[in-house]
């Protein structure tokens, strides 16, 4: 499966070997802007979750289900908000609205989750023992 990883600006210093890490586990790339209209020319009509508290959440193995349902049209990308959430523009051409938890999470730590939670699906998927 094939991730793509974005947002505006970059990963703070304290959270850039963890998420390398799992970008790595999970053959993901990330894609940073330095504005929303980099994100928006990037995504272009390109299908994308957004990535809110106020979407949906789901259990690990719901969002492997998900997953899967979503990897067989190819490329998977999820976008996070900044302090200032996201422009309306984003956020209308959002295929899926998602929530990490109910919490709020800062942001870098929000991507870490994210990514964990993509390799707990792969590993679930592929029948590995990480998952338990």
């Amino acid at each position: 499966m094939k991730y793509e990883i974005i947002f505006k600006g970059k990963v703070k210093a304290k959270f850039k070997s963890l998420f390398a890490e799992y970008i790595k586990r999970i053959d993901a790339s990330e894609k940073t802007f330095d504005s929303w209209e980099g994100v928006e020319k990037h995504l272009n009509s390109k299908p994308f979750v957004l990535l809110s508290e106020k979407g949906i959440q789901m259990s690990s193995l719901e969002f492997t289900h998900f997953i899967k349902k979503k990897s067989e049209s190819g490329i998977i990308r999820f976008v996070f908000g900044d302090e200032n959430g996201f422009p309306m523009k984003i956020i209308e051409k959002a295929g899926f609205v998602l929530s990490l938890s109910e919490m709020t999470l800062p942001h870098d730590l929000s991507k870490i989750v994210l990514l964990e939670q993509l390799y707990r699906s792969e590993s679930i998927l592929r029948n590995k023992s990480y998952h338990r």
